[in-house]
């Protein structure tokens, strides 16, 4: 799988935003399912807030979504019960995340 990352990486310039959007998606996916994270394909989803965007899974046994940040190179978990939670949890991570940044005086990892 990592060859086939590093094959989608170099050739993202000839590919339009949404199509690469697309397979990195499918890519995140497969890669979470290869890892045993997940069993069902099907019950992933993608949430955006400020341009970052997050794959979204739930565990049934612990009966809780977990969230990851999938388009830049640091990390940025969260986990919810319902779907407002969740919504509330991944935009205060992320803005947890800018103000970590800010005071740190760096940048933010750029958006991929």
């Amino acid at each position: 799988m990592f060859f086939a990352c590093k094959a989608l990486y170099q050739v993202r310039k000839h590919m339009n935003r949404k199509t690469f959007d697309e397979l990195t998606e499918s890519l995140h996916q497969a890669l979470e399912y290869e890892r045993g994270n997940r069993t069902d394909l099907r019950t992933t989803r993608v949430m955006k807030y400020k341009g970052y965007k997050a794959i979204v899974t739930f565990d049934e046994n612990a009966n809780i979504f977990h969230g990851e940040v999938i388009n830049i190179r640091d990390v940025i978990t969260f986990q919810g019960r319902a779907l407002e939670e969740l919504k509330r949890v991944f935009a205060d991570s992320v803005e947890d995340y800018l103000a970590f940044c800010k005071d740190r005086e760096e940048e933010p990892a750029e958006l991929m």
